[in-house]
């Protein structure tokens, strides 16, 4: 045979040749895997249901960021972190929210506690 055609020919052949298996992917380690997700779920569980008022631009003023834990706490019943909640009770205690937004908040807190009763299905007093 010519130099040619034994080229075709073992191309020809190579095409049907089947091709070498793949190796097999390594195991999962499986408890790298499951100290991962307990790593994550600790560090979510540790997290704040809310974005910390120092991380808000929108927040100017110590009334802006009373407004903002009230709502979050008393409106929307989330727990707050200590430190916040710590700094609530410090600012309820100032001249400035007495006379400026004692009447509200505390408005506020009965309107919020009604909603509760009647979405629990509880009669108010």
């Amino acid at each position: 045979m010519l130099p040619e055609t034994q080229r075709r020919m073992q191309l020809v052949e190579a095409a049907k040749a089947e091709p070498a298996a793949l190796p097999e992917p390594p195991a999962p380690n499986v408890k790298r895997i499951a100290e991962a997700k307990a790593a994550a779920r600790a560090k979510l569980a540790d997290a704040p249901a809310y974005v910390p008022p120092a991380q808000m631009a929108s927040i100017v003023t110590e009334l802006d960021r009373y407004e903002y834990l009230f709502n979050v706490s008393v409106r929307d019943g989330v727990a707050l972190r200590e430190a916040d909640a710590d700094w609530m009770a410090r600012y309820e205690q100032t001249e400035e929210y007495a006379s400026c937004a004692r009447g509200r908040f505390e408005g506020l807190r009965r309107v919020y506690a009604r909603r509760r009763m009647a979405a629990n299905g509880e009669e108010a007093s």
